[in-house]
């Protein structure tokens, strides 16, 4: 009973770690519990760096397109 409160714990943990993630809490949370708390977190750390990217990107050609239009 103990490893299986840890478990939910770990869940919870990688659900708050992805609060501001598009997938949110409680999508997180889901996954973590059936991939693995573990496999949870890997997929938050690399959606993470996918969405900081996408938004770098977005930011770029924004930029371009502004400098274009002058």
């Amino acid at each position: 009973m103990l490893h299986f409160i840890f478990y939910v714990l770990l869940c919870l943990l990688v659900g708050v770690l992805a609060r501001k993630q598009p997938l949110g809490f409680f999508g997180y949370i889901i996954i973590a519990f059936f991939i693995t708390p573990f496999g949870g977190l890997i997929l938050l750390l690399f959606m993470m760096l996918y969405t900081k990217l996408a938004i770098r990107g977005i930011e770029k050609r924004k930029k371009k397109k502004l400098e274009s239009q002058k």
